[in-house]
């Protein structure tokens, strides 16, 4: 891993980015590894990364910058996320996928419709680009209710 042989000062430099809020293992090994700024996409409901950073003595002292969520990237992620629910863990993926429903049921519906179509494998299969999987996102959750 690239970070064991990183100074340690250089961590305290960096941004770690994450598709997803950090649970408490994650956060708390981040900080203790000296990352001193987390950015991510999506808001992880039951982890509360903020009110954990808040509430834990250790990992208020070290004043960590936490930002987020990003609303596009987050739905971008949710979005191919819970369409590889929806491919690979078919037996549990109303169990997982109703607790983010809650929450942010647009990019959750968005899913479940792309992947009754299969829209999101075949751009897949043809190669498409990132870019014009993001825009297709971007312009659906326009007619899916947030």
């Amino acid at each position: 891993m690239l970070l064991d042989a990183a100074p340690e000062e250089h961590l305290y430099e960096g941004i770690l980015y994450t598709t997803l809020e950090p649970c408490a293992m994650c956060l708390g090994a981040a900080v203790v590894s000296g990352v001193r700024h987390i950015r991510y996409a999506a808001e992880d409901g039951p982890t509360d990364a903020r009110r954990l950073l808040l509430a834990h003595p250790l990992l208020a002292s070290k004043n960590v910058a936490l930002e987020g969520p990003e609303p596009l990237l987050g739905a971008f992620s949710l979005v191919l996320m819970s369409d590889w629910i929806l491919r690979e863990a078919s037996d549990t993926a109303e169990r997982t996928l109703s607790a983010y429903r809650v929450r942010v049921p647009g990019p959750v519906e968005l899913a479940e419709r792309w992947h009754r179509g299969g829209l999101l494998q075949r751009m897949a299969q043809e190669g498409a680009p990132l870019d014009d999987v993001l825009g297709a996102v971007q312009a659906a959750l326009g007619s899916v209710r947030r």
